[in-house]
C-alpha cells in the first residue's frame, strides 16, 4: 500500500485548504495510506475528525521555517524504518514554503513528489524553473497555470490538469429563508423577501477587484434600490474597501460579514455572485456559486476561462475600459431578463456536474499517483 504525504502549508480554509480537504475524501476509497502535514495552527484541523483526516502538525512562521523540512526529513527517515516500505510519494498543494523544504524533504528523502499549482500570479524564471524542475510532475488547476509552467521550461509531459472540484452534496440551491444570513448577527440590515442580495466571495487583495463592485453600486441603486452588496472574506485591503464606500456615499448598501465557515448556507440565499478578479488560478467561489444555481458574473481572468463563458454560464465583465460599467450592466441585465437567468444557471450547474466531482478529481490524482509510484 502506498504512502501518500500531503502538504498544505495554508492556514485558513481558502479554495486551496477546502481542496485538500475534498482529496483526501476522494481518496478514501482507494488502497493507499494519507498522511496531511499542516501547520499546527492550520483552519484544517477542525475537520480533523469529521472527515478522518490523519495529520502531522509543525510549528511553521512562514517561508524560511524550515521546521517544516526537518519535521518531513524525520517522518519519512522513520516510516521507512518502521514498515521497510518504498512505496512513498510526497504532494505539495501550496506555496508558503511548501514549495521550497516539500521538494528539499523529498529530494533528500529520494522520493518522488509532486506539486499541484492553484495560482496563476507570475513570479521569476529562476525561481519557479528550480520549484518544478526536479518534480515528478506538476498538477495544474486551469489551462492558464498549465501555459505559465510552460513558460518556465517545463515539459509538457510533466503537466496535466485536473480541475479543482465543489462539493454538491454541501453546496446545494437551497436557501433556508436568509437564516443563515442572520446568523451571529454577523450581516445585518436584510428584511426577508424586500432585498436583492448581490454577494462577493474573495480575500481582500488588489487581484480580486472589490474596487469595481463597489464603484458599479451608485449606478445599480439608482435603478434597483432594494439591492444589497455582501462582501464575504477578509484580508489587508478590508479597511481601504471600506473608505472607498464611505468616499463614494454607498457603505449603507454594502455588508462586510468577514470570513465565514456557512458559507455553503449564504451562498444559495443570494441573488447573484459578482467576481471581477483581474487574476485567477479558478475560482472556487465561482464553482460553489455555480452548484448553488447562483447565477454569475465574473471575469474571463486566468482559470476562469474555463468556467465563464458569456451568456452560457454566466455573464462576462469586460476587462478593459470601464469595468464597474460592466459590472453594473450585467447585473441589471439580470435582474430584467429572467430568462436569461434560468438559462446561465441550467448551463453552470449541468457542467459542474459533468467536470467539477470530487469522485472525478480523486480518480485522475489516483491514476498519476500510481503512474508515478
Amino acid at each position: 500500500m502506498p504512502l501518500l504525504i500531503h502538504v498544505e502549508t495554508g492556514k485558513n480554509l481558502y479554495g486551496g485548504g477546502l481542496q485538500v480537504i475534498y482529496l483526501l475524501r476522494g481518496l478514501k476509497g482507494f488502497n493507499c495510506k494519507n498522511i496531511l502535514f499542516v501547520p499546527e495552527d492550520s483552519a484544517i484541523l477542525r475537520y480533523k475528525r469529521q472527515y478522518d483526516i490523519d495529520t502531522i502538525t509543525f510549528p511553521f512562521k512562514g517561508e524560511a521555517d524550515a521546521r517544516l523540512f526537518l519535521r518531513l526529513f524525520n517522518f519519512i527517515r522513520k516510516y521507512r524504518q518502521s514498515t521497510c516500505n518504498d512505496k512513498i510519494l510526497l504532494h505539495i498543494h501550496s506555496r508558503r514554503g511548501a514549495d521550497i523544504w516539500g521538494p528539499l524533504a523529498a529530494l533528500t528523502s529520494h522520493i518522488p513528489y509532486i506539486i499541484t499549482r492553484r495560482v496563476d500570479n507570475p513570479e521569476p524564471y529562476s525561481i519557479s524553473h528550480l520549484k518544478y524542475r526536479y518534480a515528478s510532475h506538476v498538477v495544474c488547476i486551469s489551462r492558464a497555470i498549465y501555459d505559465l509552467m510552460i513558460k518556465y521550461g517545463i515539459s509538457e509531459d510533466k503537466l496535466s490538469i485536473i480541475k479543482s472540484a465543489v462539493d454538491t452534496t454541501q453546496f446545494r440551491p437551497l436557501c433556508n429563508d436568509n437564516n443563515a444570513l442572520k446568523k451571529e448577527g454577523a450581516i445585518r440590515g436584510i428584511t426577508e423577501g424586500s432585498h436583492i442580495l448581490i454577494g462577493m466571495v474573495a480575500q481582500f487583495i488588489k487581484r480580486k477587484g472589490h474596487e469595481y463592485l463597489i464603484r458599479a453600486i451608485r449606478e445599480i441603486i439608482e435603478e434597483f434600490p432594494q439591492c444589497r452588496f455582501i462582501f464575504l472574506g477578509k484580508g489587508p485591503l478590508l479597511s481601504d474597501i471600506k473608505c472607498l464606500a464611505r468616499s463614494l456615499n454607498v457603505e449603507k448598501y454594502c455588508i462586510f460579514a468577514g470570513f465565514r465557515d456557512d458559507i455553503e448556507h449564504i451562498m444559495p440565499c443570494l441573488s447573484m455572485l459578482v467576481h471581477p478578479a483581474m487574476m485567477e488560478g479558478l475560482g472556487v467561489s465561482v464553482l460553489q456559486a455555480m452548484a448553488c444555481k447562483v447565477p454569475v458574473i465574473a471575469t474571463d481572468s486566468g482559470g476562469l476561462k474555463d468556467i465563464i463563458f458569456h451568456n452560457s454560464t454566466a455573464l462576462l465583465i469586460k476587462k478593459s475600459g470601464d469595468i464597474a460599467a460592466s459590472i453594473a450592466c450585467n447585473i441589471k441585465q439580470l435582474l430584467k431578463n429572467k430568462p436569461l437567468k434560468e438559462r446561465l444557471v441550467a448551463n453552470a450547474y449541468e457542467m459542474i456536474k459533468k467536470e467539477f466531482s470530487i469522485d472525478i478529481m480523486a480518480q485522475k490524482y489516483w491514476g498519476l499517483y500510481n503512474k508515478i509510484i
